[in-house]
């Protein structure tokens, strides 16, 4: 209702295992009219799910998978025939950096899904993770990389092409240090 309390709040009892639920309807003063396919919401749900494992989403009462988080997901896309994996998590100033990389077997292309603060975007944290990898590590690559940082910088108003200084950098050392270790 327009940001007005509808409801008091109502303390339903001590909680066991659980967290806060959050049910959103839109007003109907505000969103008369319009629609927002299902399978919208899905897939950002999904996404979110991935990103934030700790949590449980659902939808239309169905638990929406998380995969595990950011390496669970990068193992799910490769798909059955695994043959290697890295994972790899830093934060230092501000900045966090996880990245999952799985080869399977078979000459797929590569694969990449990249977040910054929540959002898909490609731009220079990816480019850095490209960086990293040798012509040979290409292959049959699947990589997810989840990138948080306190000013994230963009090309036009869209948030899909990250410019944010020192991030490529800072990406490429990750993703080698994970290489190194595995």
């Amino acid at each position: 209702m327009q940001g007005k309390v509808v409801s008091p709040l109502v303390v339903i009892g001590a909680g066991v295992a659980r967290g806060t639920r959050v049910a959103l309807t839109p007003d109907a003063g505000i969103f008369a009219g319009a629609t927002l396919p299902t399978r919208v919401v899905r897939r950002r749900l999904e996404e979110l799910a991935v990103l934030h494992p700790e949590l449980t989403f659902t939808l239309d009462d169905e638990v929406l998978p998380s995969y595990g988080g950011v390496e669970g997901f990068a193992r799910w896309l490769a798909g059955d025939c695994v043959r290697r994996a890295v994972h790899r998590q830093e934060s230092a100033d501000g900045v966090t950096v996880e990245v999952a990389i799985v080869w399977a077997q078979g000459g797929q292309p590569p694969t990449e899904r990249s977040w910054v603060n929540g959002l898909q975007a490609e731009g220079d944290h990816v480019d850095g993770l490209r960086d990293a990898l040798k012509p040979t590590e290409r292959e049959g690559r699947v990589a997810v990389l989840r990138v948080v940082v306190p000013f994230a910088e963009y090309v036009g108003r869209t948030r899909r092409q990250l410019t944010s200084k020192g991030l490529r950098g800072r990406v490429a050392g990750v993703v080698r240090r994970a290489l190194a270790e595995a």
